[in-house]
């Protein structure tokens, strides 16, 4: 993910620009300015949050992207936290500073917000096609967390199932709700991304962990890359940032060269999902790489 809003909706956490695309790095800007400034010790971090008191940032640093530390809401000397057995796909930070996090290929793990070794909570069901669990949402008040049931292969895009654990008993229940990164909100529904980058909110409750009515559309347009991450984040009193893009994080973009004055020259090519371009050592040819159908360099 590349945002996230604090609890109190002061300040919001983002991701890049980055330095290059292998240096992602976070800003933060509060919400009553106009420019965000770079998040001091927050270099090379992906997949922000924000602790239940506000007063820490906890990321994913992008390098093998196992490594989770924190870092103070202003600033300063990174913390580890902890070394996932996998890459850390999703995470949620709970009221009784406990964090629960997701991966690639196994299941949800926690951990003390102030580190240690990694608990497993849950291991995906290779009976039940399942191949991962991810991207987590901690229900507070409640021992519970609702996240992701990947099926079928490593992109959640082919399917994505929201499910919701009981960690006292380790019981799963499916919700039979297809989508991605969900998030339980206090107004007593549970808020979720589809496929189409829309963003959807469904009433539950969190005391029979049920759907109790219909899903009401909220936002459209909304990044939804093909790890299943969904660019939103919701406050606790309902303020809602989200980052536009197309589904699957495939948005068409156009080439241009640009010269020092700033001069924009397009690139006679059809447009397509474009990223880290490269041009040769002789300034004749240029190297992309393309995240669409094909995933072509």
């Amino acid at each position: 993910m590349y945002l996230v809003i604090s609890p109190d909706a002061s300040v919001v956490v983002y991701k890049g620009p980055d330095v290059s695309p292998f240096e992602p790095v976070l800003n933060m800007r509060p919400l009553d300015q106009l420019q965000g400034a770079r998040l001091r010790g927050g270099e090379g971090g992906s997949g922000p949050f924000v602790s239940p008191d506000g007063e820490w940032v906890r990321f994913v640093q992008s390098a093998g992207r196992r490594l989770l530390q924190k870092v103070s809401i202003s600033g300063g000397p990174a913390v580890t936290l902890t070394e996932s057995p996998d890459e850390v796909w999703g995470a949620s930070w709970g009221a009784d500073d406990q964090i629960i996090f997701g991966s690639r290929d196994q299941g949800l793990f926690r951990v003390p917000g102030g580190g240690g070794e990694p608990e497993v909570l849950t291991t995906p069901d290779p009976d039940q096609d399942e191949v991962a669990h991810m991207w987590p949402s901690i229900i507070p008040d409640r021992e519970a967390v609702v996240f992701v049931i990947v099926e079928g292969g490593r992109a959640p895009a082919v399917s994505a199932q929201i499910a919701v654990l009981e960690l006292d008993t380790a019981d799963i229940t499916r919700l039979d709700l297809a989508g991605f990164s969900p998030r339980y909100v206090p107004t007593g529904h549970l808020v979720y991304a589809a496929v189409d980058g829309s963003v959807r909110a469904v009433p539950f409750d969190a005391t029979s962990l049920e759907v109790t009515g219909n899903l009401v559309p909220l936002v459209e347009g909304v990044r939804v890359k093909r790890t299943g991450a969904a660019n939103f984040s919701i406050s606790d009193n309902g303020t809602l940032v989200f980052a536009e893009g197309g589904a699957g994080g495939r948005s068409q973009r156009s080439l241009v060269w640009v010269d020092r004055d700033g001069h924009e020259e397009p690139i006679p090519i059809p447009p397509r999902t474009y990223l880290y371009p490269r041009v040769s050592p002789d300034a004749m040819r240029l190297m992309v790489d393309s995240r669409d159908d094909s995933d072509d360099v």
